[in-house]
């Protein structure tokens, strides 16, 4: 799935237009239908609606839902924003078909104007829709204040009121949705932590617009779905044996942290490494050895990392979870830049330490996995002051120190900086604990001691990663998922290759 711009949104509407061929009004008909199926399939089915519109063609779509409702026998009322001008030509039409039914009509010329709400009602938001290009002010800032103030359900056509769809709003008057209600694909604002307390639950609904047209250029963003796993996966063939499957080590844990070892390690031999070797000190020998007996033990140092091992038996590294931050760790992470040669992944302490090195990031070998979330990211950059900031820094970041960049949130980016852009949307925030990040870091190191890319790694990790939080919040509530259960279903949420 393709993450578009707004201008390439308005290109494709273009261009459905033009190929189809079929008028704006026709295609405004279609996303109202659209908007009538999803709100008598909803629990709002039986409410009475209040639908708040603009003059642009977010309050055409407005109006159209409107009639569609009103004829269907719902009790609706429709309130245009009035400054005195007239609306844009699909809205002016709308308006007039809207006249020959009984649907009530109040214009809104000043905040006197406003009514309260019925206990019944569900608030239609139609006032501005993504083409806003300044932020909400008087009337209209008003209006999205009142809305606000109702308590009652709201679902935002195209795009909450008040936000912006390819850049920060940050200090925006917004409207809250309830449910943003948008058309044929995702816009970037709805992936961005930032707008989190506007867009609600996010519903993508299908308008019929030209499939062909996303085919005729790379999109800057991609969602990250099942299907593009699928092609990724290399089933593993029936002749293989444990040297086919790559020798992945993990170094992590000290003393008091073994548990992040343990994860990590248990979930690198859950994601298909032919062998594991976890390196950890000889505190923590017989914790790894009871809690994951099919793991290999290299010993370093007494409670922590003290040496570098000989680094030959392994395709990949993952170096971080739970190692300590100080001037010892901070050396030999230099030296195990300079002397492996394999594939890498940095989390965590791995991560601080990088950010800390004298060295800077010069030493970073090429096409390293780094796994940082959003605080383990700062460390990493400069501050910016908003999430659309971040994404190109982070894309910079990547491009820069050639990389392959996994900022972890709920909706995690992934990105090698050249143009690949990837947001994961499995999983929820079950995965908001401690030692989940330790479980995804032995993911992405199996898949690269199996002969995968950075890229491809980064991808199935962070997408089975999420799909087994799905998996167990399908039956359980998120609160009560622990790390170690996300490692129990990766083996029923991969790709099956019995299958293939």
């Amino acid at each position: 799935m393709r993450i578009l711009s707004l201008s390439r949104i308005r290109e494709w509407d273009h261009y459905t237009i033009e190929h189809e061929p079929v008028t704006s009004l026709d295609l405004m008909e279609r996303a109202a239908s659209a908007l009538e199926q999803w709100i008598l399939n909803s629990s709002y089915s039986t409410a009475s609606v209040a639908v708040f519109c603009g003059k642009g063609n977010n309050g055409g779509d407005g109006l159209a839902l409107a009639r569609l409702l009103s004829q269907r026998g719902k009790k609706v009322t429709v309130y245009i924003v009035e400054h005195g001008k007239m609306g844009s030509p699909d809205f002016q039409a709308n308006l007039s078909r809207l006249h020959n039914t009984s649907t009530d009509i109040v214009f809104l010329s000043s905040p006197e104007h406003f009514h309260p709400f019925a206990e019944d009602e569900v608030i239609v938001d139609a006032v501005f829709g993504s083409g806003l290009n300044r932020s909400a002010e008087g009337l209209e800032a008003a209006l999205i204040h009142h809305i606000n103030s109702s308590e009652r359900p709201v679902l935002s056509i195209d795009i909450p009121s008040g936000l912006f769809a390819d850049q920060s709003s940050k200090g925006n008057t917004t409207v809250k949705a309830t449910y943003t209600l948008s058309f044929e694909c995702l816009k970037l604002a709805f992936l961005l932590p930032e707008n989190a307390d506007s867009i609600g639950q996010v519903e993508i609904l299908p308008i019929g617009l030209d499939p062909e047209f996303p085919k005729l250029f790379a999109p800057d963003y991609r969602i990250l779905t099942g299907d593009h796993v699928k092609k990724i996966w290399r089933p593993r063939p029936v002749f293989g044996h444990k040297g086919s499957f790559g020798h992945a080590a993990l170094i992590a844990g000290q003393k008091g942290m073994m548990g992040a070892a343990v994860l990590a390690v248990k979930a690198c031999l859950r994601s298909g490494a032919g062998k594991v070797t976890g390196i950890i000190p000889v505190s923590g020998l017989d914790i790894l050895q009871i809690t994951v007996p099919e793991a290999l033990v290299a010993i370093n140092g007494k409670d922590q990392w003290e040496q570098i091992p000989d680094l030959t038996p392994y395709q990949a590294i993952g170096v971080g979870p739970g190692i300590g931050t100080g001037i010892e760790q901070n050396q030999l992470l230099q030296q195990l830049f300079s002397s492996f040669k394999g594939k890498l992944v940095v989390d965590a302490d791995g991560l601080t330490l990088l950010a800390s090195s004298s060295r800077g990031l010069n030493g970073l070998p090429a096409q390293a996995v780094l796994t940082p979330h959003l605080g383990e990211w700062k460390r990493l950059s400069p501050a910016v002051t908003d999430d659309f900031q971040r994404l190109e820094e982070v894309k910079k970041f990547a491009d820069k120190h050639n990389c392959v960049v996994v900022l972890k949130g709920h909706r995690t980016f992934i990105t090698n900086g050249k143009g690949e852009n990837w947001f994961n949307v499995s999983g929820n925030n079950s995965l908001a604990k401690g030692g989940t990040g330790d479980v995804l870091t032995g993911m992405i190191t199996a898949f690269l001691a199996q002969g995968y890319s950075p890229m491809e790694a980064a991808q199935l990790g962070v997408y089975i990663h999420g799909k087994a939080a799905s998996f167990l919040t399908a039956d359980f509530s998120t609160a009560s998922v622990l790390a170690s259960d996300i490692i129990d279903v990766i083996g029923l949420v991969m790709p099956d290759e019995r299958q293939s």
